[in-house]
């Protein structure tokens, strides 16, 4: 028996091993095979080294001997839960606490109740509750009643605990990484909430959170991805830049931050540092949820670069984006299709299928005794009825039998589209010209787009800016806004026109054959004037959507458009100067 202390206070000194303390217990348990000095430090030291089910063996031997024996009591039960039989190991845990009342016991317990399940899990909470009575600075029982606490749903509750754990370890402990990780990851559940909520008010609780939570613990890298995403709905790029490049500050190739930082890099108009991004997110071997995200969003950066061929093979991952529904059926994927039935499916925004119904007339060229059916809303059907290369329109919802599918967006994948080979013949759409007298310049305007699109807030531009173009001599302004900015004309007297009684795209249409010019953002209505082959002025952010390319003035999807972009972000102010002084030199003519 007085060999077994020294050689197990020489191991917790670290001055011999686990197998240097078996061989030397092996005299003592020839001498007596049933020594429960020598058992319990034996099964211990087997249990260190991985042999829990040997480590169980020789500890019931000592309890046989000694059913009283603390320490065996004990290492059983750290045996028997190692050994994946949890429920022995939460009942050894009882009694080695009954006999001495120990606030990792209690700890250990918790965490045996929890594998056993059932109705034994309930009892968990308590017996952490209980460590804390015995040890109110536990870091594992504050930590591991957070886990539970989080488990049960109760993430206000877990947050305190795992700040309480934070608070109790030094910084670059095993311990401290392991409760960051835990703060991590309910701080951005927390914040995701945030950034989702929609009442009133939330954007500025949102801010508040990040900033006091960042405050805190500004080593925690998830609070900057979170951050950062809630950066890129408000549309502010710049700052969610910042943010993320913090995130990566802390972990320099985390993939997610890599892929997102790409994505406001891309919005601030910076394409290929964007590819840069995801070049070395792509070489940390993402999960395929990461690399899904990744592709979805290297085809903007790719798109905007004129890398055309490259961008659309990656724009397909919008369907596992959730972006496009998957129709039944055969997809199309090039050829004729003679005698057979092709449905080209619109998909995302109107002017996206105004903009990519184009390629009907090359489907159609490929199978003149073919039918190409087009798939779309109400709002498009009349117009797409007059759209050359279009047989027959029907309800999306409801598109009736077809031999072969595919999403307008997929065309030019299909057709092999580069920069040098964008169909921009126009118009694409066959309407009865407009009238036409001397007068004035009439002018059609178009200032907001859709509010419920993430990047509207960049993309529309405020109504009173533009109000000083209205005094122009030898112009007339007509409103072709629709959607809840239309009401804003009221207070503008010098536009004229109310396009509540534009019913559809089709009338919207009907409507520009009869204008001079249209000035438009980036919206449905832009797309339908370039479509129509109308003189086109395209208003832009700085950092413009990707089919506008970068650097010019001109379009290679709408030969009659001319684009004016903000000259840096955010400068509609700028942007409505170089307009002014365009249309003053368009009016003299």
């Amino acid at each position: 028996m007085s060999a077994v202390a020294p050689l197990m206070a020489a191991l917790q000194q670290g001055r011999i091993d686990e197998a240097a303390v078996l061989r030397g217990l092996e005299p003592v348990l020839a001498q007596d095979p049933t020594q429960p000095e020598a058992l319990s430090a034996a099964g211990f030291c087997l249990l260190r080294l991985g042999k829990a089910a040997e480590a169980v063996q020789l500890l019931d031997l000592a309890l046989q001997r000694q059913p009283d024996h603390w320490m065996a009591r004990v290492n059983r039960a750290e045996a028997l839960r190692a050994a994946g039989r949890p429920a022995e190991a939460a009942a050894d845990y009882e009694r080695a606490l009954a006999q001495r009342a120990h606030p990792e016991l209690w700890v250990n317990l918790a965490a045996a109740l929890q594998a056993a399940g059932g109705p034994a899990a309930a009892r968990a909470i308590p017996a952490l509750e209980e460590a804390l009575r015995l040890d109110p600075d536990s870091f594992a029982a504050w930590n591991n009643l957070g886990l539970h606490r989080e488990d049960a749903g109760q993430m206000e509750e877990a947050l305190a605990c795992f700040e309480k754990a934070a608070s109790l370890v030094p910084p670059g402990t095993e311990e401290e990484k392991e409760v960051a990780e835990n703060l991590q990851r309910l701080f951005f559940e927390k914040g995701e909430a945030h950034r989702k909520d929609e009442t009133p008010g939330a954007a500025d609780r949102a801010r508040a959170f990040y900033e006091g939570a960042i405050a805190r613990y500004p080593h925690l890298a998830g609070l900057y991805l979170s951050q950062g995403n809630f950066w890129l709905d408000q549309c502010e790029m710049e700052r969610a830049r910042a943010t993320f490049a913090k995130l990566l500050e802390l972990e320099p190739e985390n993939p997610v931050g890599l892929v997102n930082y790409g994505v406001a890099l891309n919005f601030l108009g910076r394409p290929q540092e964007a590819l840069d991004c995801y070049a070395r997110a792509e070489k940390r071997n993402p999960d395929e949820e990461v690399s899904a995200r990744l592709r979805w969003n290297r085809s903007f950066s790719l798109l905007a670069l004129g890398r055309l061929r490259e961008g659309f093979r990656d724009y397909e991952e919008r369907f596992g984006q959730g972006h496009v529904p998957r129709l039944s059926g055969l997809r199309w994927e090039g050829g004729a299709f003679s005698g057979k039935t092709l449905l080209l499916q619109t998909e995302q925004g109107f002017g996206d299928a105004i903009q990519f119904v184009r390629y009907a007339v090359r489907a159609k060229a490929l199978s003149p005794d073919g039918r190409v059916v087009a798939a779309c809303g109400p709002a498009l059907t009349r117009l797409f009825q007059r759209a050359r290369g279009i047989d027959a329109v029907v309800p999306l919802d409801n598109p009736g039998p077809y031999d072969f599918q595919i999403p307008l967006m997929s065309l030019p994948l299909v057709f092999g589209t580069e920069a040098a080979t964008i169909p921009g013949e126009v118009p694409y759409f066959d309407l009865p010209a407009g009238p036409r007298a001397p007068g004035p310049l009439r002018i059609g305007l178009v200032w907001s787009g859709n509010p419920k699109f993430q990047n509207d807030r960049r993309r529309s531009c405020p109504l009173s800016l533009l109000a000083p173009l209205g005094a122009l001599p030898g112009t007339e302004w007509h409103s072709l806004q629709y959607g809840p900015a239309a009401g804003e004309a009221a207070a503008h007297p010098w536009l004229r026109g109310a396009p509540a009684d534009l019913a559809d795209f089709y009338e919207t249409a009907l409507r520009m054959q009869e204008l001079d010019l249209i000035l438009s953002v980036d919206t449905a209505a832009g797309h339908l004037a370039g479509a129509l082959g109308r003189p086109l002025w395209f208003l832009l952010p700085h950092a413009s959507e990707w089919r506008w390319l970068r650097d010019r003035d001109d379009s290679p999807w709408y030969p009659t458009a001319r684009l004016f972009r903000q000259p840096a972000e955010g400068d509609w102010a700028g942007l409505v100067r170089a307009l002014e002084a365009a249309l003053r030199e368009k009016a003299r003519k």
